[in-house]
């Protein structure tokens, strides 16, 4: 094998660890950023489903109904929700959970120790 010969494979050894390291770094932050975004989630159970014909609608009053319960039920103050989508598919007669995204992670905690004393609610998060 020639000197030549040799260099060629090196790099090409080279280009490859270098792609597999990128490639393992770029795994763990994007684990690392899903893991950080469900830190501010929370689950809230048995939400009437809204009958609204438009999907903004429906989610709007999603919305209200799931920060009407946080903040004046539990007495959640300073979190805001940013975002809140069903799960499942619809079923007629089921009420899907709701995943509802919180701004801070310290309002998930707050509401899910809240939660223990408002056991007989009707709406409930997990």
């Amino acid at each position: 094998m020639t000197k030549v010969e040799t260099e060629r494979k090196w790099n090409e050894r080279e280009q490859d660890l270098v792609i597999a390291v990128t490639k393992n770094v770029m795994e763990e932050l994007q684990e690392k950023e899903d893991g950080e975004r469900r830190t501010n989630n929370v689950i809230m159970f048995n939400v009437p489903k809204s009958n609204k014909d438009d999907s903004k609608e429906r989610v709007h009053e999603d919305t209200e109904i799931c920060s009407e319960v946080i903040k004046e039920r539990l007495k959640v103050e300073e979190v805001e929700i940013e975002q809140v989508y069903r799960l499942g598919r619809r079923q007629e007669g089921k009420m899907r959970p709701l995943t509802v995204t919180l701004t801070r992670g310290k309002g998930k905690w707050e509401a899910i120790k809240k939660k223990q004393s408002n056991r007989r609610r009707k709406v409930k998060i997990g």
